[in-house]
């Protein structure tokens, strides 16, 4: 069954979402590369999918 979840994290100082992606977007990461993309109404950063079902968002 497809499900969706979320996980809260904190930063040291406060970001939004635009200074966030410019702050991790030279960052090596497992998922592979970030891109800012913009989903509906709302911007999201965004890793490659895992597979047909997985994606990591971030949403501020």
């Amino acid at each position: 069954m497809f499900g969706v979840k979320i996980k809260k994290f904190a930063t040291k100082k406060p970001y939004t979402l635009a200074e966030l992606f410019d702050a991790i977007k030279d960052k090596q990461f497992t998922a592979g590369p970030v891109s800012y993309t913009k989903s509906g109404l709302a911007y999201v950063i965004t890793f490659p999918p895992i597979d047909n079902n997985n994606q990591i968002w971030i949403m501020g």
